[in-house]
């Protein structure tokens, strides 16, 4: 069976940008688990719960890269890189 590739046709690379905005996601994602899991609820002194805890700041992440790589597009520029062909016919000279 034939695997399916989601972002195309395969053999892209991330560019530049698509590097930095990863980078920046998964600082987002440290920070938001940082926070959450110091965070205590002032009345009770009880943390959150566990499933939040754990799903929290991957949601926030990913609507991070989300947003972000909308917000290029918009720009103009490219996440991900196209392959470079190679053509059958050797260029005329």
């Amino acid at each position: 069976m034939a695997q399916s590739n989601p972002t195309g046709q395969g053999g892209e690379k991330p560019t530049t940008a698509g590097c930095i905005v990863t980078l920046l996601t998964l600082v987002v994602i440290l920070g938001m688990a940082i926070s959450i899991v110091q965070w205590r609820d002032a009345a009770t002194e009880r943390p959150l719960p566990q499933d939040v805890a754990i799903a929290a700041p991957f949601l926030v992440g990913a609507v991070f890269f989300w947003i972000c790589t909308v917000l290029l597009k918009l720009v103009g520029l490219r996440i991900w890189s196209q392959p470079e062909k190679e053509d059958a016919d050797p260029p005329n000279a």
